[in-house]
This record gives structure tokens, sequence and C-alpha cells, in this order.
């Protein structure tokens, strides 16, 4: 009789991680995407640029995890002292064979947000590589320092307008201003020197 029962819980167990495994298996984290942040600036730091005379121009990759991406809505923030949206447009997996419509919802009212919605025409695209460039010149007022760039809310929309898991990364953007150098002569440092002293005298 014991025995019997040892039998039963072996198989009731075993049974119970078989399931476990199932859901393990089938759990959306297992397929899990990415969505990121790459930039191509002017300054030492690819984030980084001199918002007085450049751009610096952010894009929106998704990795490999993505294979059937038909549309998308992000709503992305900063910081607008620091850096300014100037364009959002379709790029590279978005703007090739896979024509897709892009959205900047806010471009007129934007604050501290870029509200942007991607749709598909008919296709999908899939990673890696950029779905969206996104450019940006200094602040307002144009001040010196760095700008959180972050989702605020990510959506990826597959074929079936199903949602494709996936986490959105962040990234620093930096508006720094090399500080300017001017080389100066020995004749001419004594000539501004002797300037001063006669101003003073």
């Amino acid at each position: 009789m014991l025995l019997v029962t040892s039998h039963h819980h072996r198989g009731c167990a075993a049974a119970a991680g078989m399931v476990v495994l199932l859901l393990f298996l089938l759990s959306p984290a297992a397929a899990r995407a990415d969505l990121s942040f790459s930039c191509d600036g002017s300054g030492s730091d690819p984030c980084s640029f001199c918002g007085i005379n450049d751009t610096l121009c952010v894009f929106v990759d998704i990795d490999a995890g993505v294979t059937d991406l038909r549309g998308a809505s992000l709503v992305l923030q900063f910081d607008p002292a620091i850096v300014t949206p100037i364009s959002v447009e379709a790029w590279d997996l978005t703007a090739g064979s896979c024509p897709t419509v892009v959205f900047w919802l806010n471009q007129t009212t934007f604050t501290n947000t870029i509200q942007v919605d991607l749709a598909g025409q008919g296709c999908s695209v899939a990673g890696p590589g950029s779905i969206l460039r996104i450019c940006f010149t200094g602040g307002t007022p144009n001040m010196e320092g760095t700008s959180p760039f972050f989702c605020v809310s990510s959506l990826l929309r597959d074929s079936l307008n199903q949602p494709i898991p996936h986490v959105c990364g962040s990234a620093l953007l930096s508006n720094l201003c090399p500080v300017p150098t001017q080389e100066s002569t020995w004749s001419g440092l004594k000539q501004r020197f002797q300037t001063i002293l006669v101003r003073n005298d």
C-alpha cells in the first residue's frame, strides 16, 4: 500500500515538473527583445556634440529578437534645456524595401517628450537595425550638460497587431562645447601686458 502511494506521488511530481517546464518555455520573457539607442555625434563620445554649431542624431535600434515588426508607438523623454529635437524620420530597416509611415504626433507642441508612431505599409521588418533617426540641436536656452534620453512608454506590434515583448534601453545625450583656445607669441603677450600697465596708469 505504501509502495503504491509513493509511486503515485512520484508520478504527480514528475507531471508537475513537466507543467512548470512547459510554462517556462511558453513564457513571454523567453521571447523578449530589445529596443535601444545609438548615436552619431561630433564629439569624442558618439552621443556628444556642441549644440551651438552641430546636430546630434540618435538612432532607435531593434535587435535580432524582433522578427515581425509591423508598427510601433513610442514616447521618448529628453531635457529641453540641453537638446531640442528638429527631425524624426524612418531609417535603415523602415526606409528600405518595406516602406513605413512615421508620424511625429507632437512635432509642434512638444515640451520634453517626442511622441511618434510607425506604421508598416503591408510588410514587416526584422532586426537587427535602426527603425528611426531623431536629430537634435542645442536646447532652449542652449545650456551645456547631459540629457537623459529614455522611453516613457514603448509599444512594438507584430503583423497580427499583437504586442512584442521587449525592454527599452536609454542613452545620455551630452551638449558640451570645447573651451576656445588661442595660441599667442611671446611678443604678443608682452604687448598685451604693456597695454594693461598703461591703462592702469
